[in-house]
């Protein structure tokens, strides 16, 4: 069985799982990257077709997954050890970077140094956007003699066409069956999440999105009929089946109109225009709407503000989020042990305050300006 990292989804093979990657899990990105389909590969990956080359050139053999078990990672700047995987201590190291230390480069044979984040990033994505776990200064990998070199790639000139599709070997016809969903919802929604990140992720103006979806139904409905009848014909003809032209006309054209792309960008269509755009994003993924208060409507001032106790509700209310919250303060408890000082969950003041230390779980909200 193959294993969601994010979920408890299981599957029984990877094209499955790569799948479901796609359909269930649209928040996968550069925000929130790719785990490799392996449990035991610590990898990660902002962009799919970077998954998608790290599976071809780290995990030919289909049949056994590598062994990474004994494999951890320690922090050259602090020296905290025991980091479960390579996400963990890209997110450590960050976290550095964010109170201004300096940081050296974890690469071999590179002097390079600075206490910006996004200097630090820019050099990484320039100077290492591939390497091994080979590459590492030492003392940054622990592990056994025996873990063979992992591929972390996050891109890939060398990607070849075959590689179009990442499939098994005993590749299955029923890839694209959501079992218990409707697959014509859930396309739908995949699409709505992708205009969702067009608009608020990367601020594409409302107006240029509606051009492209009135572009975009124009080419899946009346231009692509002639094409849609031509390759039935072609179809039908290689099969020696003699249809009428008129029926072969009229499957074209329910091909067209049912498709949910169609349906959903028509003039009916639950994503044809902004408002509408909104209101499904609204009763289809939890949008938490700011607060406005009009505090002086002549001279236009305004105060505005979003719900901190309902975006918190929304997060815990997904499973996978509670669970990394859980294991994180289990993972804080067991650093605390320690009597080196390294979050405020160590300090005395903290751990004499039963409301905040005690075994029942209790999120601490730390507000900070954003310069």
């Amino acid at each position: 069985m193959w294993k969601c990292k994010e979920c408890d989804a299981q599957v029984t093979t990877r094209s499955l799982l790569l799948n479901h990657y796609r359909l269930n899990h649209g928040h996968f990105g550069r925000r929130h990257p790719y785990p490799c389909t392996y449990l035991k590969c610590p990898c990660t990956f902002k962009t799919w077709n970077a998954l998608r080359s790290h599976l071809c050139r780290s995990h030919v053999d289909h049949t056994s997954q590598r062994s990474v078990d004994s494999t951890t990672f320690s922090c050259h700047h602090c020296s905290r050890s025991g980091i479960a995987s390579l996400r963990e201590l890209l997110i450590h190291i960050n976290s550095h970077l964010k109170k201004h230390e300096t940081i050296y480069c974890v690469f071999n044979n590179c002097s390079f140094q600075t206490n910006l984040y996004g200097t630090y990033q820019t050099h990484k994505n320039r100077k290492h956007s591939t390497f091994t776990l080979d590459d590492f200064k030492e003392g940054i990998v622990i592990r056994d003699s025996n873990v063979d070199s992992l591929n972390c790639s996050s891109r890939d000139p060398h990607l070849t066409q075959s590689d179009e599709f990442l499939y098994d070997s005993d590749r299955e016809d029923d890839v694209l069956v959501v079992e218990k969903e409707d697959l014509h919802k859930v396309v739908e929604q995949k699409l709505a999440l992708i205009l969702l990140k067009l608009e608020n992720c990367f601020h594409v103006p409302s107006a240029a999105v509606d051009q492209l979806l009135s572009e975009l139904h124009y080419l899946l409905g009346s231009a692509l009929v002639p094409v849609s009848h031509n390759i039935l014909v072609d179809f039908f003809n290689n099969h020696n089946l003699q249809l009428d032209q008129l029926l072969i006309k009229e499957l074209g054209c329910a091909l067209g109109s049912s498709n949910p792309f169609s349906k959903a960008l028509g003039k009916d269509g639950l994503l044809a225009t902004s408002f509408k755009r909104k209101q499904y994003y609204k009763h289809n993924f939890n949008i938490v709407d700011p607060v406005q208060y009009i505090l002086d409507a002549k001279a236009k001032r305004s105060f505005q503000y979003v719900p901190l106790l309902k975006i918190l509700h929304q997060l815990l209310n997904q499973t996978n989020v509670f669970i990394k919250v859980e294991e994180r303060r289990r993972q804080q408890q067991i650093v605390s042990d320690h009597l080196k000082y390294r979050f405020f969950e160590d300090g005395q003041y903290y751990k004499n305050n039963y409301f905040l230390s005690g075994e029942e779980l209790r999120i601490s909200v730390c507000l900070y300006v954003d310069d």
